[in-house]
C-alpha cells in the first residue's frame, strides 16, 4: 500500500480569521493523506493543524523534508 500526502495552508475564507493572544494572525493547515492500493485510492484522512502562518511554514517544510528522506532512502533516516 502506498500513500501521497498534500500539505495546504488555508486563506482566511476557507477556515475563518482568529487571532491568538499575542495579536499574530492564526492559520489552519490542511494534511490530506491518501492511500492506494494497487492504484486504486481507498481511503482518504483530512487532519487539520493550527498555528501562526510561520508555525504552519516551518512545519510543512519539515515534514516535506522527512517524507523525501523516507521515500528516497526506504528507511526513515529524517531526524
Amino acid at each position: 500500500m502506498t500513500s501521497k500526502t498534500t500539505r495546504s495552508i488555508m486563506i482566511w475564507g476557507e477556515s475563518g480569521m482568529t487571532v491568538n493572544t499575542d495579536g499574530e494572525l492564526m492559520h489552519t493547515m490542511k494534511v490530506v493523506t491518501v492511500y492506494y492500493l494497487w492504484g486504486v485510492p481507498v481511503w482518504k484522512s483530512n487532519d487539520y493543524i493550527n498555528g501562526t502562518h510561520d508555525e504552519l511554514k516551518e512545519r510543512k517544510r519539515t515534514d516535506e523534508l522527512r517524507e523525501y528522506r523516507t521515500t528516497r532512502v526506504g528507511v526513515s533516516t529524517a531526524f
